[in-house]
């Protein structure tokens, strides 16, 4: 066994999102993220579908953006960055409208538009029906608040971020004395009890979340089970699973939409080990959040976005506001505001960039250069020539005697074809992603 057997490294889901994308006639888009929290398309299929989604798989992922998106509670495994878990909230933060999903899904929180049965294993022909949703809560991508406080990741960071992020936007269309919008309905802070009922009450319309692991364990070690029903925890290759953590479900799960009613979550133990992380139940206001929904909807909107420039039109009220952009800090974003350098950009929230703004009209161009790119490319030019010069001067280097025995002249010309190979490699290694890079920026 090894690595190449997880389920991960199969290459079947380019082939399912392409039928999927053919099917929902999916157009591409830069502004509007899509969503598959059942992760049965793997990690990478919004390259596939050319859709923007949180879900990616890239040694490129900087540590802080794998840590932000963790304590939002979305899954992650190795360099991976999954769709699974997060809130309804979160997932209108970040601009997601649409969820792509397995499963016919909470009708309370997404309108389905569309369904396909797609062919999933080519070798035995076996199907199975994707559903396309249009998500009932969003947020426009992008919005104007308040500079004065920072969205930190600090204490309990999946409660306190959603509280603060949920105060600066309720604010800032003056939706005052709100409140918190998610609350602790249980926490487990001294140990752990294994195979206890937990009652809970809940008061209004609560949609109802439990976190724990945080990332990948390897190994799942409880179930868990809403008033005598277990809970669901799909997984890539295996969508009937009800263990947790899962291999790329193993954060956030939803539990469902609650009123005025009592709850029992019931964990069972797996494993006698027991578990390494403590368990956390959240409710998350859906009043609140849909009158923070509508509030922003009855906004012509703050942000108007323009090509593939990343020239932003937005305008500020007064002075000290900031641009929130559901797009990742880094340090190789250059921003320029109304023609000015701005260096005061920050990260806010682990998984959003907020830009400083003057009072009145102001034209943001975001540009993006990966940092150490100016050097790494500066290192691999050099190196590029000194192989070049290198491979001349060998190519010139005097023929042997002829006289040497027939099996060096095998050797030497062996060692001909292995080092053409090897320039043609490192160069097709290099040069096709900066071709299919140049083609997608002129036609993509």
């Amino acid at each position: 066994t090894g690595y190449g057997e997880e389920p991960e490294q199969e290459g079947e889901y380019i082939f399912i999102c392409n039928q999927l994308s053919h099917a929902f006639e999916m157009q591409p888009t830069t502004m509007e993220r899509i969503k598959n929290p059942d992760t049965s398309l793997n990690a990478n299929y919004g390259l596939v579908l050319r859709q923007p989604a949180l879900s990616n798989w890239t040694h490129l992922i900087s540590p802080s953006l794998h840590e932000g998106a963790s304590k939002w509670g979305y899954s992650r495994q190795f360099t991976r960055l999954l769709d699974a878990g997060g809130t309804v909230f979160s997932d209108a933060l970040l601009g997601v409208t649409r969820t792509i999903s397995r499963f016919p899904l909470e009708q309370e929180l997404y309108k389905e538009i569309d369904r396909a049965t797609v062919i999933i294993d080519r070798a035995t022909g076996e199907t199975a029906t994707y559903y396309l949703y249009e998500n009932q809560y969003t947020l426009p991508f992008g919005v104007v608040i308040s500079k004065e406080k920072k969205i930190e990741k600090a204490g309990n960071d999946f409660i306190d971020l959603h509280n603060q992020m949920f105060e600066r936007l309720a604010k800032a269309r003056s939706l005052e004395d709100m409140g918190e919008l998610i609350q602790v309905l249980y926490e487990e802070k001294d140990g752990v009890v294994y195979g206890e009922n937990l009652q809970m009450k809940v008061k209004g319309k609560k949609a109802l979340y439990l976190s724990g692991a945080g990332g990948d364990r390897e190994e799942e070690n409880i179930r868990i089970f809403v008033n005598g029903k277990a809970v669901g925890i799909p997984t890539i290759k295996n969508m009937e699973n009800l263990d947790y953590p899962a291999h790329f479900n193993n954060n956030g799960v939803f539990l469902g939409i609650f009123e005025n009613q009592e709850v029992e979550l019931f964990i069972q133990s797996l494993d006698e080990k027991g578990r390494d992380y403590e368990i956390l139940v959240s409710s998350l206001d859906m009043n609140k959040l849909q009158r923070l929904c509508q509030a922003y909807e009855e906004y012509e909107g703050y942000a108007k976005f323009f090509g593939r420039e990343s020239l932003i039109e937005v305008t500020a009220s007064k002075e000290g506001e900031i641009l929130l952009l559901p797009i990742a800090f880094d340090k190789g974003w250059t921003v320029e505001v109304n023609g000015r350098r701005r260096d005061d950009i920050r990260e806010e929230g682990g998984l959003f960039t907020g830009i400083p703004l003057e009072k009145g009209e102001n034209q943001v161009v975001m540009k993006f250069l990966p940092f150490g790119m100016k050097w790494g490319g500066s290192i691999s030019g050099i190196t590029f020539i000194i192989l070049f010069i290198g491979g001349i001067q060998y190519c010139k280097k005097k023929k042997r005697n002829r006289e040497w025995p027939v099996l060096i002249k095998r050797e030497e010309g062996i060692r001909h074809v292995y080092m053409a190979l090897w320039y043609i490699i490192i160069t097709a290694m290099y040069a096709a992603p900066v071709f299919t890079g140049i083609l997608w920026t002129i036609w993509g």
